[in-house]
């Protein structure tokens, strides 16, 4: 085990220590308690307090991301620490606007950079004195990270195959617009027979994966099915939102095959 490691922000944090940050995984949740033991790029950190959507039992013990981590100065005015954190948080967008090649995106992140350091500088101008400032509280902390987890949520890092495909994907819808032009075509689904259709293509899906023998295929085709039994507008898009999402995904698993 490590004696020191480095928070979010690069500064030393130590076993004792204070800190707060969001657990990483499905279901999130800020924490704020002292640090137990140092790892490879990882603390644990026993629960002194848990908030932020998902809460985690006071008293329990978990291993955060240094990424994720952010140190609570003892004496440290709330004000300077709270714009210290969103410029981390800025140049976090800025990094991943640089790695994004759809273009709108990038320059939207960009702008969202912009205006968190924005605040920032608001933020630190000195409108209080030294008697007036407080040290940085867990409520603001809890803030704080939560700023951290939603800037994660919006901007999520894309897997390198992935964004390759969905390039391919925009070059082709390109394409189609340049060919025919905006297309506004009926629906044309959600028929009794197509409904039939879906409930078999379920079946068979199921029955093949069960057997041993399931394929993307079977994937594909039953997401494809469930999208045509949908005559709700709201409905039918979210199933092709899933169809679309299998046959990207199978793109990739392709592209990972051995040339």
């Amino acid at each position: 085990m490590s004696e020191t490691t480095r928070d979010a922000i690069g500064r030393t944090v130590r076993a004792g220590d204070t800190v707060g940050g969001t657990t990483s995984g499905r279901y999130q949740a800020t924490i704020v308690g002292p640090v137990l033991k140092i790892g490879k790029g990882q603390v644990k950190v026993r629960v002194d307090k848990s908030g932020h959507t998902f809460t985690v039992p006071v008293g329990s013990e978990k291993w955060i991301s240094t990424d994720r981590v952010f140190l609570i100065p003892a004496e440290q005015p709330s004000i300077v620490f709270r714009a210290t954190v969103w410029r981390e948080v800025a140049q976090r967008v800025r990094d991943r606007a640089a790695k994004c090649k759809n273009t709108g995106l990038r320059v939207a992140m960009r702008t969202v950079a912009d205006g968190i350091d924005c605040d920032a500088d608001e933020i630190a101008e000195p409108s209080l004195t030294a008697d007036e400032e407080q040290p940085f509280t867990a409520a603001e902390l809890e803030a704080a990270a939560a700023d951290v987890a939603a800037l994660d949520a919006e901007f999520p890092d894309e897997p390198a195959g992935l964004s390759s495909v969905l390039a391919e994907i925009r070059a082709e819808r390109a394409r189609q617009d340049a060919k025919w032009g905006e297309q506004n075509h009926p629906d044309g689904t959600g028929s009794k027979p197509q409904r039939e259709a879906a409930g078999l293509a379920r079946m068979a899906c199921e029955d093949a994966f069960a057997s041993g023998y399931g394929t993307w295929c079977h994937v594909l085709f039953e997401e494809v099915w469930e999208a045509l039994a949908e005559s709700d507008p709201a409905k039918l898009r979210a199933e092709l939102v899933q169809a679309a999402a299998v046959a990207v995904n199978w793109i990739e698993a392709i592209d990972r095959r051995p040339t």
